[in-house]
This record gives structure tokens, C-alpha cells and sequence, in this order.
């Protein structure tokens, strides 16, 4: 393990190297949410959840392109009636459920952000959200998105 918490044994592959060059990053966006946590006698340790944070951003990066592959491979998807939503605004919503829980957080003891900080930092480094629900798009914002895929 190096001083970052990463343990690599190779760093050659280009993705590797993503990897590693990305974690402060991510180290620096999960601390403010510390900030807003409700027990604030406990800090989130990005430096313990660094991989699984990292991992989140992996794991909705491949399922929003595997996402947006299908509609290209199959014409789109249809939309549903009565819902005034777009189905790439509905994969968010359904992306969100995945979070909704009632797990008592320990974040010292805990390898996962809680599931607040999980969501809400995936839609923050989310070009895609920010332009389907059309949030504006600050420049310090902008230039400080920690985005693997």
C-alpha cells in the first residue's frame, strides 16, 4: 500500500495509471462531504473508501454506456406515457434507487461512503446528469471533475 492507500503492484497499464493519477481527485471531493454529515463526531475517511469510491465511478460509468449502447444498438427506447421524464433522466432515477437505505454508518470502521455521499458524488462528476437535468455548469465545477471512464 502506498501513502495514498492504493495497493498497486503494477502501474503499466494506462488504465492503472488513470487510476492512480485520478486518486487525489477523489481523496479531495469525498472530504467535503464530511463537512455535511449529519454526526459531524465522525469524519468520512476518503482515504479508507478511496478504492470503493473509485469503484462507484467505475461501476455507473459502465452501466450508463452499456445504457446508452443499448438504445443506440436498438433504435432508443420508447417513452412512457404520462411520464414527463426522458429515459436518460429515468436511468438516473432508477441509478439512484440503488442508494436508498437505512444503514447506520461507523465511517471509521465502514470500507463505503455512506449512500448519500455515494449518489451525490457520482452526479456531481456526472457530465451526462448535469446536462440531462440542464444544471448549470460553474467553471470551478467544470475543470474538477473526477471521472474514470
Amino acid at each position: 500500500m502506498d501513502e495514498k492507500g492504493f495497493y498497486f503492484n503494477n502501474l503499466n497499464s494506462s488504465f492503472t495509471r488513470k487510476l492512480y493519477d485520478l486518486k487525489d481527485c477523489f481523496i479531495e471531493e469525498y472530504k467535503k462531504y464530511s463537512d455535511n454529515y449529519e454526526d459531524h463526531d465522525e469524519i468520512l475517511n476518503t482515504l479508507q473508501t478511496l478504492e470503493e469510491n473509485m469503484a462507484d465511478n467505475i461501476g455507473f460509468r459502465v452501466a450508463l454506456n452499456a445504457f446508452k449502447n443499448w438504445e443506440l444498438k436498438n433504435g432508443g427506447t420508447k417513452k412512457l406515457p404520462l411520464i414527463s421524464f426522458t429515459n436518460e433522466q429515468l436511468f438516473f432515477m432508477a441509478y439512484s434507487q440503488l442508494f436508498c437505505d437505512q444503514i447506520e454508518y461507523r465511517l471509521y470502521e465502514y470500507e463505503h461512503s455512506p449512500s448519500y455521499v455515494r449518489l451525490n458524488a457520482i452526479a456531481e462528476h456526472s457530465k451526462e446528469f448535469l446536462e440531462i437535468f440542464n444544471c448549470p455548469i460553474n467553471e470551478k465545477l467544470k475543470n474538477k471533475i473526477c471521472s474514470i471512464l
